[in-house]
């Protein structure tokens, strides 16, 4: 499009609209230059499998809806659920809110019957490697 842009305007000599499409054109190759350097990087920092299991486990795993999980290839987000107490053994830090249960709609759930889950932290390794994938096919 920019060099038919271009073409129609050197044929008539339209010097204004070289100097905004090739300003444009300079614009957008900068753009492609620092969105090929964000590329790399976050492939770089995916590949670091400490920081990528630590983000996982901690910010990740949980915000992602447990059927997308399911697709990737992980049998379960959470390995038990239940309200706050003794039905849920797993360490603290283990212990998510589980919020595709605790809401209808924009409604939530009432306090005392909110659920909360053992995060499947096996679930990890298939959503680092699931991501991974996705980036390399961008």
């Amino acid at each position: 499009l920019s060099a038919f842009g271009l073409f129609v305007a050197i044929y008539f000599e339209q010097k204004l609209v070289i100097k905004v499409i090739v300003g444009i054109s300079g614009v957008l190759a900068i753009l492609s230059i620092i969105f090929c350097i964000f590329l790399v990087s976050s492939i770089h920092a995916l590949a670091s499998e400490e920081d990528s299991t630590k983000i996982c486990q901690e910010q990740l795993l949980p915000s992602l809806h447990r059927s997308y999980i399911t697709k990737a290839g992980c049998s379960a987000k959470y390995l038990s659920v239940g309200t706050l107490g003794p039905t849920l053994t797993c360490p603290k830090k283990e212990i998510k809110f589980v919020w595709e249960d605790n809401y209808s709609g924009d409604e939530r759930k009432e306090d005392e019957s909110l659920l909360f889950g053992c995060i499947n932290l096996t679930c990890c390794d298939v959503i680092n490697y699931d991501m991974k994938l996705s980036l390399i096919h961008i």
